[in-house]
């Protein structure tokens, strides 16, 4: 067996991969392996091995540091490529994949919630959520119509239901 560090070439270990390798031991699980040279000398090489990234950073993709506990958390309000602003809202069950809602939806909820029994929402848990077939189209009445300024105005004001694509459309076509 060789020492911890020791630099061999790839024929004298029989590896596919052409280069240096270097024996090194696993900081979690002390497991002795040949790391290729150049990726032991990158600046985010951490030295575990499979099994130990897996448990360790895994945890990153199991959801034990999403939202508020990642680092880089930022409230829970964004602008998304569309220019519309998207709100953390784990729990509401219309959410996307990763767990956000757009505000201008959450405004129109809000509204409606004030007057009992409105066809657009539908009730889930006993809370009262808008239907996903149900659009909410923003007017344009402070700034122009297909600027990021007027998608991001979610004043209720602002904000027109439209019972479907369809009728989302002719206001559209009627611009």
């Amino acid at each position: 067996m060789s020492k911890i560090g020791t630099i061999s070439d790839a024929k004298k270990l029989r590896k596919k991969c052409r280069g240096k390798y270097i024996y090194i031991n696993c900081p979690s699980c002390n497991i002795k392996r040949w790391v290729q040279l150049g990726n032991y000398k990158r600046k985010n090489f951490t030295g575990y091995c499979k099994k130990c990234c897996i448990t360790i950073f895994g945890l990153l993709r199991r959801g034990k540091f999403n939202g508020i506990k990642h680092s880089q958390w930022k409230g829970g309000k964004h602008i998304n490529s569309q220019g519309y602003i998207e709100i953390y809202k784990p729990n509401h069950p219309f959410c996307t994949k990763h767990k956000y809602i757009l505000e201008h939806r959450l405004v129109m909820e809000k509204y409606l919630r004030k007057q009992p029994n409105h066809l657009a929402l539908i009730e889930i848990n006993g809370e009262k959520y808008l239907r996903p077939k149900w659009i909410v189209h923003h007017k344009g009445t402070k700034y122009p119509i297909d600027s990021y300024e007027n998608r991001r105005d979610n004043h209720i004001e602002n904000l027109l239901l439209c019972k479907g694509v369809k009728e989302h459309l002719d206001i559209h076509r009627k611009i």
